[in-house]
């Protein structure tokens, strides 16, 4: 998932602290919504260390009635990292975890959507969540491109239906 609409950057302002803006919260809650209404609860949500990104976890915790102090912060998702070097943050987890949220910033968040399975992710515009499948038994067995799209959803897309 891509953090939710931030406040516009400022060359003499630590872009790390930029706050979410409403319709960022909105949106972050609006998919939080979706997931829950479609039985996709994460065990673990790892987000960055960016206020942005830790606001929409938190935002998307609330929705899915998930622990806020359980919310793991890792400074690697901001600093920018690739597909692989997520894959093996993610072969670390614990393999009895089931659904993983990870809130991000483009473009790798993007990248690392679009490198997870075979269907290619066109847009990922802020509050975006792609939703991915993999026939795996342990988080270590997950390699790029092996993973099933089963969807991608925009707050956007919400609205409109």
């Amino acid at each position: 998932m891509r953090h939710g609409k931030a406040e516009d950057y400022c060359h003499n302002f630590d872009d790390r602290k930029r706050k979410l803006i409403e319709k960022g919260r909105n949106d972050a809650r609006s998919i939080g919504i979706f997931l829950r209404n479609h039985d996709i609860i994460p065990d673990i949500i790892v987000t960055s260390d960016a206020t942005r990104a830790d606001e929409t976890a938190h935002c998307v915790a609330a929705e899915v009635q998930f622990p806020a102090e359980a919310i793991v912060n890792e400074p690697f998702i901001y600093n920018g990292y690739t597909t692989l070097t997520l894959l093996e943050y993610i072969a670390g987890l614990d393999d009895s975890l089931d659904i993983l949220l990870i809130v991000g910033h483009n473009p790798d968040i993007a990248y690392a959507a679009g490198n997870l399975s075979d269907t290619p992710i066109m847009h990922f515009p802020t509050a975006a969540c792609a939703i991915f499948d993999f026939d795996v038994s342990k988080w270590s067995d997950i390699h790029p491109r092996e993973g099933r799209l089963r969807l991608s959803v925009t707050p956007k897309l919400l609205k409109i239906n």
